[in-house]
């Protein structure tokens, strides 16, 4: 039976492979499968050994040379179906014919395809299992290369048809749909493996090789238009194409560039510019956010390009965003709430990052924020102080407000107005009580600012009108008359022309008319007359009448820019000194390199090279001689010897004092010129120069201290040529001045806040009839605290505030961080009227100049001293040199605290020898090494505020750096004071961390518990310093150390002095040291583990006392035989 079941699928199988006739249809193949169900009959067979498995069991199995049915059956189907090439070749043409009607859009039958299909994958699966893989395999070898083969000549023609037809939006969305297509077939009848080399051939040949092209035609039309879907679809399709995102990255940046660059670039768009910054950012930020998913690498590149087209128009866009700022902070904006304003001014900020000339936005903006809170057109107080602090945390730049003086004020064009008597009488009332109040000070009304509340009359009823000072002006003429002309109010009020045609614009043209204009119109013209309107009607009953708005003018403006630029020039010229005195030889292509590094805003290369010329002019460097490219620095190198000196001003130790050139310019052409309008006689000038010297000689040792310092600090310290001549003035002042010191108070209630010992003297350059003159003047004894002075609070800082003189003020004012407190700004005030101090100065009037200092700074609680001389520029051509100082803020008690934060200059004095002939130049004498340092204690707490760590120990520091005033690199001897060094730090395992912070010095212990030998060991240390006498910080670490090691559960001890040498510029030396940094128990050490040194040290008396114990039994016992070698030699008688 089973004989005639294999006979019978033998005649199906013989059917099928017939050749066919001529002009038969592909579909014949298809058909016969379909219709006859042959392949359905084959299983059938094949299944035979399912319904004889007895049979298969008892009769095949037990017969070895009869096959098995399952195997008989695939051989026949093997033989007689897919050996016959004519078969698969039918089969495969079919398949693809259905497969390319159904890519066309028609109907076709899954099923049939799927079964066809099916029957290729899993003969090839068969043919695997029967290890005839490289016979069986037709799916991969007959049907799948043939149909990539044909996928990608259809898509590649498509790709190219589509390219020219079809927009790219248009396209995109047929690519996103041809792929879903292929993904579907892929489940419905492909094989899985066939998945992804038919997705890569679909994306290479509709994306791949079209990537340019779509991003040239329609990348820049979509962001334009802002299709998110769109870019959406963009991105995810780009994204799964080799260099697609990369390619499309380069488009994104181009882009930003080209259409932010049209923005800024077009100065007929500057009064737009902001606001469509901001919403081209907002554009942006949200194709990154919503399209891009918030790719990091997109997202940075958006603000590289940011970056790149908003500084190619250098300043502009700086001084607009301060404007445009000005405009939302300014009363009367009701665009926006608070919430929508600080969204705004958050948005700003981020534009603003992107700006290199922060140094133009910071001009423009402190000039329009004195401006509101002058005139009090600010809108929000708590926004003003909001966009403050956005600019110091986010942008490091240093705003504050306070209240100011004159000289700080925004400039107002100076206006004579004719006044009321009324107002005049009003006018000479206050001035004579603050006068009285105010003793030296000089009062001066700004018209311009001027504001007052009017009641007036109309048919309607009273209303009350809130105007400002001109306005009321204009307004009282009509008590007088009912209609006036132009120049019958110009010639009444003083007002001049464009002030008064604002002014009544702003009454006759605007929203609330109290005056009506003849003829007509919004622009006041010289022939117009003007009538007041009692017909006027409000609903409220207090109306304010807004001035028009002068915009700012060109001359200012540009004195806005002239004065950044002079700012960057100075800073360009500091720039390049503090270089090339620390590199001494530098190519210009090697220091322009360094300049751009260090400078903080654009500069072109020329406007370098002419900085870099002005200083060859003025000896700060020189050319090499060999080579035009390579600068040298002389201001240090070029010394005159003492003789040469001494010829000029007969005094030898002033010739050992100026050691260089430049100082010995400064000498002759700055304080020979300071002393002109002091000295008479010009002959004398010379000679007193070096008589103040030397008369300051005998005065306390601060004073000596300064003037040994004297040619170090013009050297050291960057200037121009006109204050040069004040600080060597200056200098000389703080000489004779040293020894005198007044004190001042700030009490409040009965309670002290601060007190100063001040000995100050100020130099200051100005301008006069003939030039430029030094006033250099100290401060007297008679100076008094002024009323400004406060304690503090609520938010507002302690602040010491002197006045002395006719007019002149200075003040201090403090801030703490709860451990250090510190001078944050210090203000001169200084009166040009007073003849006496500034002889023949060309300008009257107050001057205001401040700046913030933090070289001033101590503990709490403990008093400030520094006797060295300090001296601080407040200004181009301000300077103020202290010396013999002693003060103290934020007091407990009224008398200065015993314990004293003394300044760097005071720790590390380098002092004079005298000179004994006057052919020797005097040297600094050798700085003899510090004490052994005492003894600090100093203990670390974990959470729970157990004692984790403990440290007993003296330690000196040993640093190599710079010297500014000596102009070389110098080793110091520094003991670290306990009193004043506070302690912080980390306990776990296996790392723990002491921290000792002493004024300006951080000193860092790292200790590391290694678990496998169970010992401890010091394995980092790291220092930071800033002395007075460095160029800069100064910052090592090492942290693969080897020191310290102990036994875990003991403490580490060392009696003798150690050095660690932690890198060769710095090393700590340790007295009678005792630390424990793990398993502290019972708040104390544990069992001591000595040192190698203290053993050594203890070895040696013992090895002498043991030899010395050896050599008297050595003795013992030759005594011993010798006496009894005596004895043996008597005999008894």
């Amino acid at each position: 039976m089973m004989a005639e079941e294999l006979q019978h699928s033998q005649k199906n199988f013989n059917g099928l492979t017939k050749p066919a006739k001529a002009g038969a249809s592909k579909k014949l193949i298809i058909k016969n499968f379909k219709g006859e169900s042959d392949w359905t009959s084959a299983l059938e067979s094949i299944m035979i050994r399912s319904i004889f498995l007895f049979l298969d069991r008892t009769y095949v199995l037990q017969n070895s040379l009869l096959p098995s049915i399952w195997d008989t059956g695939l051989e026949l189907f093997r033989t007689h179906i897919v050996s016959d090439s004519g078969v698969q070749s039918r089969t495969v043409e079919g398949i693809l014919e259905q497969i390319e009607r159904e890519r066309s859009g028609e109907t076709v039958d899954r099923s049939l395809l799927r079964s066809l299909l099916g029957m290729l994958s899993d003969l090839q699966v068969i043919g695997r299992s029967l290890m005839m893989s490289a016979l069986m395999s037709v799916y991969k070898d007959s049907f799948e290369q043939r149909f990539l083969t044909e996928t990608t000549r259809l898509y590649a023609a498509e790709g190219q048809r589509l390219m020219q037809e079809r927009e790219v939006p248009e396209y995109l969305h047929h690519v996103g749909r041809r792929l879903e297509e292929e993904n579907d077939r892929v489940i419905s009848y492909l094989d899985q493996s066939t998945q992804k080399p038919l997705i890569a051939a679909v994306e290479k040949q509709l994306l791949g090789e079209h990537m340019t092209a779509i991003l040239q035609k329609g990348l820049q039309t979509l962001l334009d238009e802002n299709r998110v879907c769109e870019l959406t679809l963009l991105y995810e399709l780009f994204s799964k194409v080799k260099g697609g995102l990369t390619a499309l990255l380069q488009s994104w940046r181009d882009y930003i560039k080209s259409s932010g660059g049209e923005i800024v670039s077009s100065p007929e768009k500057d009064k737009e510019m902001v606001q469509e910054l901001l919403d081209f950012k907002d554009r942006m930020d949200n194709v990154s956010q919503r399209c891009f998913q918030r790719n990091e690498t997109f997202i940075n590149a958006m603000k590289e390009a940011f970056e790149n087209f908003i500084n190619k128009r250098p300043n502009k866009p700086a001084e607009l965003i301060a404007k445009y700022v000005d405009s939302k902070l300014r009363a009367g904006n009701k665009e926006a709430t608070e919430e929508e304003l600080e969204r705004i001014l958050d948005k700003i900020m981020i534009i603003f990052r992107f700006i290199h000339g922060k140094d133009v936005f910071e001009a423009f903006y402190k000039k329009d924020l004195a401006k509101r809170l002058l005139v009090g057109k600010s809108a929000s107080v708590d926004a003003e102080k909001s966009m403050l602090s956005k600019l110091k945390h986010g942008c490091n730049i240093e705003l504050t407000v306070n209240i100011l003086t004159m000289g700080h004020w925004p400039s107002y064009t100076p206006m004579d107005v004719h006044l009321p008597a009324e107002m005049v009488k009003l006018q000479e009332v206050f001035k004579l009580f603050y006068l009285g109040k105010h003793s030296g000070r000089k009062l001066q009304w700004q018209p311009t600012l001027g504001h007052a509340v009017l009641k007036t009359e109309f048919k309607e009823g009273k209303k009350e009108l809130q105007v400002s000072l001109f306005q009321t002006l204009v307004l009282l003429i009509f008590n007088e008359a009912d209609e006036c002309s132009v120049e019958e109010i110009r010639a009444a009020t003083g007002i001049e022309d464009g002030e008064l045609k604002r002014t009544l614009q702003s009454l006759a043209c605007g929203k609330a008319r109290v005056l009506n204009k003849t003829p007509r119109g919004k622009d006041v013209e010289d022939a117009d007359r003007f009538h007041f309107n009692s017909d006027f009607r409000h609903k409220l009953f207090r109306i304010k009448i807004n001035q028009i708005q002068m915009k700012e003018t060109v001359e200012e403006q540009v004195s806005t820019t002239e004065r950044v630029f002079q700012d960057r020039q100075y800073q360009i010229d500091a720039a390049v000194v503090r270089i090339m005195k620390m590199r001494k030889t530098l190519s210009h292509n090697l220091l322009v390199s360094e300049l751009y590094n260090q400078l903080k805003f654009p500069v072109k290369p020329a406007d370098l090279k002419k900085r870099i010329e002005s200083l060859i002019d003025r000896d700060y460097m020189e050319r090499d001689k060999e080579n035009a490219n390579q600068y040298h620095y002389v201001a240090n190198i070029l010394r005159p010897t003492a003789e040469s000196v001494t010829q000029r001003t007969g005094s030898h130790e002033v010739g050992s004092q100026i050691t260089s050139r430049l100082a010995c310019r400064f000498v002759w052409s700055g304080c020979q010129r300071s002393l002109v309008n002091l000295l008479p006689d010009p002959e004398k000038q010379q000679r007193s120069v070096y008589d103040l010297i030397n008369h300051s000689n005998s005065r306390t040792r601060a004073a000596r201290a300064q003037c040994a310092h004297f040619t170090a600090f013009l050297t050291d310290d960057i200037m121009m040529e006109k204050q040069c001549a004040g600080v060597c003035w200056t200098l000389l002042m703080g000489c004779v001045f040293a020894a005198h010191a007044v004190t001042f108070e700030v009490t409040e209630g009965n309670s002290t806040c601060i007190k100063a010992e001040l000995n100050a003297s100020f130099s200051i350059s100005y301008n006069t009839t003939n030039g430029t003159s030094v006033a250099a003047f100290a401060l007297p004894s008679s100076a008094a605290v002024a009323n400004g002075s406060s304690c503090g609070g609520a938010g507002v800082p302690p602040e010491l505030l002197l006045s002395f003189g006719a007019g002149h003020m200075f003040s201090l004012a403090f801030s703490s961080d709860g451990r250090l407190y510190r001078v944050a700004n210090m203000s001169l005030q200084y009166n040009l009227s007073d003849t006496s101090t500034f002889p023949q100065s060309s300008s009257a009037g107050v001057v205001s100049v401040m700046t913030n200092v933090s070289e001033i700074s101590a503990r709490l609680n403990s008093t400030y001293r520094c006797l060295s001389s300090t001296s601080i520029s407040l200004d181009a051509g301000v300077n103020v040199t202290f010396a013999n100082v002693r003060m103290e803020a934020y007091m407990t008690s009224a008398n200065l605290s015993k314990d004293e934060s003394v300044c760097s200059a005071d720790q590390t004095v380098t002092t004079v020898a005298p000179t004994q002939s006057p052919k020797t130049t005097a040297a600094p004498s050798p700085v003899p090494p510090p004490a052994a340092p005492e003894r600090g204690n100093y203990t670390i707490t974990n959470g729970n505020g157990t004692v984790c760590l403990l440290a007993l120990m003296g330690l000196q520091l040993n640093v190599t750096h710079f010297s500014k005033s000596r102009n070389q690199t110098v080793s110091e001897v520094v003991n670290l004071q306990p009193n004043r060094t506070t302690a912080s730090g980390s306990c776990g395992v296996p790392v723990s961390t002491l921290t000792l912070a002493e004024d300006l010095t951080n000193l860092t212990f790292t200790f590391t518990l290694n678990s496998t030998t169970q010992k401890f060991h010091l394995s980092a240390v790291s220092v930071s310093a800033f002395w007075s006498d460095m160029t800069d910080r100064f910052v090592v670490s090492n942290s693969s150390l080897d020191f310290l090691q102990c036994s875990v559960g003991r403490s580490y001890m060392c009696s003798a002095e150690q050095t660690l040498a932690v890198v060769p510029a710095f090393s700590i030396n340790t007295f009678r040291l005792q630390l424990q940094p793990f398993n502290v128990t019972a708040n104390k050490f544990s069992a001591a583990e000595e040192c190698r040194v203290d053993r050594e040290n203890m070895l040696i008396p013992i090895i002498v006392g043991a030899a010395l114990a050896g050599l008297v039994l050595i003795v013992l016992i030759a005594y011993l035989i010798g006496r009894k070698r005596t004895h043996a030699g008597y005999q008894t008688i």
